[in-house]
């Protein structure tokens, strides 16, 4: 029996990057169990068995929730830290991965205790974060760059991330792999326009994600005030602070709708009765403006037309698919693209989108695989065998 520990400073309710990785893990033969290892949280057990062989530990005090003071979250760290030190069984373990700086530093810690491999997946441009300010980020990049290189191999989620953590620590063991969902397409027909009583003629734009702040939904809100009953918006996705928020601007605006997340292998489906996908970030971080949200592989996925913000990342993409616009996210901005579309490009295009096949992670898995395969070797181990490429199971979103 082997285990691979992921550490991530969350609760652990929607981290599909992460079990994508575990469960690639033990598809392949790098693992036999894995143990995701977050924080303590309101209603939420403190192990709970997320499929057979991956299990959830919640440890040491809960924290401040998000949205809270980002120093009073900090400051549960350590606490959090010592937790982890304490309360995880290490017996088999074969890997020690860390999810964000803030598991960083005791995922170096249990690495080295226990003589393991570290793999650092950087889920996002760790220390230049939306929302920090100067100060913080500062702080950020000193602990990044005093613990970066103590990991024996480090991840991060696209190109252009990639090129400027290699600029800045000059890291010589450092790939990307990509946040691709698992493979879906739509299966069966979506009750999408059913379900919030949308005509079947006007053309829906959907936002998927969490509901949370940087994102542009209030502008979204304001701009499809303007518009009657041939266009709508959906808000698909989980709440990150901002959903009761936004139900109260939204009251009067019919056009508008808010949807609760639905499971991973239901969504393509869903949003395959929209027309527009939409992916507006705004870029008021490093880590924003380089992003490239998995959710525009989705919107591929369903046969969706994209509309993108500013972004280096989302900006490239666009331009190399079938349908795709760009906007500033102003809200005479927004209203502006959101009037552009048409039910006859959109129809014109639809054999092309269905055409596009998207990144996915039945095929992006292999860059997971190698990356633990630098850090065994790094590490001083040897990695294990791979199972033939056309015997091994796709690995599938917890």
């Amino acid at each position: 029996m082997s285990l691979q520990v992921h550490l991530y400073f969350s609760l652990w309710r929607n981290e599909s990057r992460a079990w994508r990785n575990g469960t690639t893990a033990i598809e392949h033969g790098y693992a036999t169990k894995a143990v995701y290892v977050g924080y303590k949280g309101q209603d939420l057990p403190n192990e709970e068995i997320l499929k057979p062989g991956h299990t959830i530990m919640r440890v040491g005090a809960e924290p401040a929730p998000p949205g809270a003071s980002r120093i009073l979250r900090a400051l549960s760290l350590p606490r959090w830290w010592r937790a982890c030190l304490n309360k995880i069984p290490m017996q088999d373990a074969s890997m020690v991965v860390a999810h964000s700086l803030a598991a960083l530093p005791v995922g170096v810690w249990l690495a080295r205790r226990h003589k393991l491999p570290l793999l650092y997946d950087a889920h996002e441009l760790e220390s230049e974060r939306n929302g920090w300010r100067k100060p913080i980020r500062m702080i950020a990049r000193f602990i990044e760059a005093r613990y970066i290189h103590k990991a024996h191999h480090t991840t991060v989620v696209s190109k252009t991330i990639e090129e400027w953590y290699a600029d800045a620590f000059k890291l010589r063991s450092l790939s990307t792999v990509r946040n691709v969902p698992v493979k879906h397409t739509a299966d069966g027909e979506s009750r999408l326009r059913e379900t919030l009583c949308i005509p079947k003629d006007a053309l829906v734009f959907i936002y998927c994600g969490v509901i949370g702040p940087g994102r542009t939904h209030s502008e979204l809100i304001e701009a499809f005030r303007a518009f009657g009953d041939d266009r709508h918006i959906v808000f698909l996705g989980s709440d990150g602070g901002e959903w009761d928020a936004l139900e109260k601007q939204s009251a009067d605006v019919p056009n508008v709708h808010l949807h609760p997340s639905v499971p991973q292998s239901e969504l393509v489906t869903l949003m395959s009765g929209g027309d527009v996908g939409l992916s507006l970030l705004n870029p008021t971080s490093l880590s924003y403006f380089y992003a490239l949200p998995n959710k525009l592989f989705e919107y591929a996925a369903a046969g969706l037309a994209v509309c993108v913000g500013p972004g280096e990342e989302v900006r490239r993409f666009a331009a190399n698919y079938p349908l795709g616009k760009t906007t500033d996210l102003t809200v005479e901005g927004l209203r502006t693209v959101a009037q552009s579309w048409t039910r006859a490009e959109i129809d014109a295009a639809q054999d092309a989108i269905n055409a596009y096949e998207p990144p996915n992670w039945q095929e992006e898995q292999y860059h997971l695989l190698d990356a633990f395969d630098a850090a065994i070797r790094n590490s001083g181990g040897t990695p294990p065998e791979r199972p033939n490429p056309t015997q091994a199971t796709p690995a599938s979103d917890a």
